[in-house]
């Protein structure tokens, strides 16, 4: 019996939910307001955002979020819609800006993870336009 106790316990061991935190600024300012989302490659998902499925979190005032994930994770996007210095068509207000961030297992390895996103550097973002 105890041997099987044992066996379940190491099994269960490798998906502890681990924190994800992080700060999101433009310009060098806390962003608030911006949608965060984590996907893994096991997971599904409709489209290239879906908040949708309410699958994302909020920062706060001062641009900080956090999110769970498991330990057995061997790699995650993290994507962040907001509209800092987006210069696309505010009369359609269903457009933003993605940016997207991998973290290898390698990022996901340690206890918890604190994350700086600077939105201001367009780089890995693109126009996103759909459910907000």
């Amino acid at each position: 019996m105890l041997i099987v106790v044992l066996v379940v316990l190491l099994t269960l061991q490798p998906c502890i939910a681990k924190p994800l935190t992080g700060t999101v600024t433009c310009n060098g300012e806390p962003y608030p307001d911006a949608k965060v989302q984590k996907w893994v490659s096991h997971e599904v998902i409709d489209d290239a955002f879906t908040a949708r499925s309410h699958n994302y979190v909020t920062t706060d005032a001062n641009g900080k979020f956090e999110l769970t994930f498991d330990s057995s994770d061997q790699s995650m996007h993290v994507y962040v819609l907001h509209k800092c210095n987006y210069n696309g068509n505010f009369a359609f207000r269903k457009c933003a800006l993605m940016r997207t961030y991998m973290l290898n297992s390698k990022d996901l390895s340690s206890d918890s993870i604190p994350l700086t996103y600077e939105l201001s550097n367009k780089k890995h973002t693109f126009e996103f336009c759909g459910e907000l």
